[in-house]
């Protein structure tokens, strides 16, 4: 029952975070294609910085 306890908690926030990844790729990906490089690394470092 522990297990079970202390797992069930885990996994929302791990989907949740695959969802959020997920959608980061597809937003790099356009990004990507309509802007330059340099300037979705600088987009992808302040989204890190600002939520994690």
């Amino acid at each position: 029952m522990e297990l079970i306890l202390i797992f069930v908690p885990c996994v929302p926030p791990l989907y949740i975070c695959f969802y959020v990844f997920f959608i980061l790729f597809i937003l790099i990906l356009i990004l990507r294609i309509l802007i330059p490089p340099l300037f979705v690394f600088t987009c992808i470092y302040l989204f890190f910085i600002l939520f994690l």
